[in-house]
C-alpha cells in the first residue's frame, strides 16, 4: 500500500511540473502547445513523456499566456463535458458490456472506463501531430512510451475483469453461504485466500466443520491471517478460541487482549465478551465499572447479550446504582432479540415481585418462553414446578422431561433426579443411582441431599 503511495505521489509531482511548465512556456509551434495541454488533461499519464519530449519544443516564456489559459479553462471543460458523456453511455450500454456502471465509475479504473474512452480519439490525434513534427529519434521515443501507456491501459483493463470475475464468485460463494452449501462456500472461498474476511469466514467453516473437516487449529491458523490484517471479527473469534482453549493452549490473557484490540474497532461481541472478562477478572483486572461500560457500548447497539448482562448489573447493583427498573427494561430489549436468559430473568422478576407486581402465570409463560428459546436453566425451573404442582398441575412425566433437559450439574435437578429414582416415579426404583445423584447434589451443598443421604445411609 505504502509503495502505491510513493509511486503516486512522485507521479503527481511530474504531472504538475509537465502542466505548469507547459502553460508557462512558449513553443516552437503553439500547436504543440495546445496538444500538451490537452494531453495532459485527457491523458495524464503522458506526463512522463512531457520531460523527455515537451520540454525540447518549448523556448524560454515569461509567464503564462492568455492563449494557455483559455486553452486550459477549455480543455477542464471538455474534460468534464466528455467524462460526462462517457459516464452516460455507460449507462445507455449496460445490458451489452454487462458493466454496473456505478461500480466501474466509482471503483478501479474508472478512469480507463469513463474518461479514457471519451478522450481516446483526441488523444490520438493529439499525438499524431506531435509524431509528424519529429526527428526519428523522437519519434521512436514517443511511440515506445505510447506502446507503454496502451499495454499499461489493457493491464487495468484486464485487471478489472479478472476483479469483475472474482467478486461475481465470491458473490457465489456468499450466497452458497447463506442458503447453507457450505461444500460449495468452502470451495469457492479458498481461491480468495488473501482477503482478511474470506480468511475469516474459512476459520469458522474449519471450526464449526462448514463444508470441510472440523480442525481448530487451521481454524486458529485463518483467524490469525485476518487478525494480523487488523479484521475485527477475526480478532473476536481468536480471542474465543484462546478463551476456550480450542486449538491452542487456553490463554485468558491473549483472549482479553485480542478482546480489545476487536472492541477499539466498535466489534459488539468483542465489547461484550471484554465486559464479560473484567466481570469475572479472568485475564484481566476484576473491574465493574469498566465492564457496565463495555456492556453498554456493545448494548447500544443492539447486542442481546450485552443487554442482558447489563441488565444483570443494574439488577445485582454492580458497577452502577441499583435499578429493577433499569433491569427489567433492558431484559425487554433482549426478549426482543429471542435471548433465553433474558426471558428467564423477567420470570424470576415476576415470581419475586421486584419491580413489577407479583405475576405467577407471567413467570410460568416466561420460564416456558425460555426454555423453547434454549435457555437449559429455565428446565430445571419448570420440573420442579410440575414436580411439587407449583402453579400447575403436578405432572411427573413432564417434570422429568424438563429434568433431562436442564442442566445436569445443577444441584437441583440433581436432587429432583434422585428423588424420582429413590421412589420409582416414572422410572424404575434404583437406589444405588438415586444415591448417586443425591452425592452430586450434596457435594455442592443442598441440604436437602444431605438430609436424605444420611436417612439413607
Amino acid at each position: 500500500m505504502n509503495s502505491y503511495l510513493i509511486l503516486f505521489g512522485i507521479f503527481a509531482l511530474i504531472w504538475l511540473y509537465s502542466f505548469f511548465s507547459t502553460l508557462t512556456s512558449d513553443f516552437k509551434n503553439n500547436t504543440n502547445k495546445i496538444v500538451w495541454i490537452l494531453l495532459l488533461i485527457f491523458l495524464p499519464i503522458t506526463a512522463v513523456l512531457y520531460p523527455f519530449i515537451g520540454k525540447q519544443q518549448t523556448v524560454e516564456g515569461t509567464g503564462i499566456s492568455s492563449s494557455s489559459v483559455f486553452t486550459g479553462v477549455v480543455g477542464i471543460v471538455l474534460f468534464v463535458v466528455f467524462g460526462f458523456l462517457s459516464y452516460k453511455l455507460l449507462y445507455y450500454t449496460y445490458d451489452i458490456l454487462d458493466i454496473n456502471p456505478k461500480d466501474y465509475f466509482f471503483g478501479y479504473g474508472h478512469l480507463v472506463g469513463s474518461f479514457f474512452a471519451g478522450f481516446l480519439i483526441v488523444g490520438f490525434f493529439a499525438l499524431l501531430n506531435i509524431l509528424l513534427e519529429m526527428s526519428r529519434k523522437k519519434m521512436l521515443y514517443t511511440v515506445l512510451g505510447s506502446v507503454i501507456i496502451v499495454v499499461s491501459v489493457i493491464g487495468i483493463g484486464n485487471n478489472s475483469k479478472e476483479q469483475k470475475e472474482n467478486k461475481k464468485l465470491i458473490e457465489k460463494a456468499d450466497i452458497a453461504w447463506s442458503n447453507k452449501n457450505y461444500d460449495t462456500a468452502f470451495k469457492i472461498y479458498s481461491k480468495f485466500t488473501n482477503d482478511k474476511i474470506i480468511q475469516n469466514n474459512l476459520g469458522i467453516m474449519c471450526q464449526n466443520g462448514f463444508g470441510t473437516e472440523v480442525n481448530y487449529q487451521k481454524a486458529v491458523e485463518w483467524y490469525e491471517k485476518s487478525s494480523n490484517q487488523g479484521y475485527d471479527w477475526a480478532q473476536n473469534n481468536l480471542a474465543n478460541m484462546y478463551y476456550s482453549g480450542l486449538g491452542v493452549a487456553q490463554n485468558y490473557f491473549k483472549a482479553a487482549k485480542l478482546f480489545q484490540q476487536a472492541a477499539r474497532q466498535n466489534n459488539y461481541e468483542a465489547q461484550n465478551s471484554l465486559g464479560n472478562m473484567y466481570y469475572s477478572g479472568y485475564g484481566i483486572k476484576q473491574d465493574y465499572f469498566e465492564a457496565v461500560e463495555l456492556y453498554e457500548k456493545s448494548s447500544n447497539q443492539g447486542y442481546h447479550w450485552a443487554q442482558t448482562n447489563l441488565a444483570n448489573m443494574y439488577y445485582q447493583g454492580l458497577g452502577v446504582e441499583q435499578s429493577y427498573k433499569q433491569a427489567f427494561s433492558l431484559y425487554q430489549k433482549a426478549l426482543l432479540s429471542n435471548n433465553g436468559e433474558a426471558a428467564y430473568r423477567l420470570a424470576n422478576m415476576y415470581i419475586s415481585g421486584y419491580y413489577v407486581e407479583k405475576n405467577l402465570l407471567k413467570a410460568l409463560d416466561f420460564f416456558k418462553k425460555s426454555a423453547e428459546i434454549g435457555y437449559k436453566a429455565a428446565n430445571a425451573d419448570l420440573a420442579i414446578m410440575y414436580y411439587n404442582g407449583f402453579i400447575v398441575k403436578q405432572d411427573l412425566e413432564l417434570a422429568y422431561e424438563y429434568l433431562k433437559k436442564a442442566p445436569q450439574d445443577n444441584m437441583y435437578v440433581q436432587y429432583y433426579l434422585g428423588q424420582m429414582y429413590f421412589k420409582g416415579e416414572i422410572v424404575e426404583k434404583n437406589m444405588n443411582t438415586a444415591k448417586k445423584y443425591f452425592t452430586e447434589s450434596a457435594n455442592q451443598g443442598y441440604k436437602d441431599a444431605v438430609e436424605k443421604l444420611k436417612r439413607m445411609n
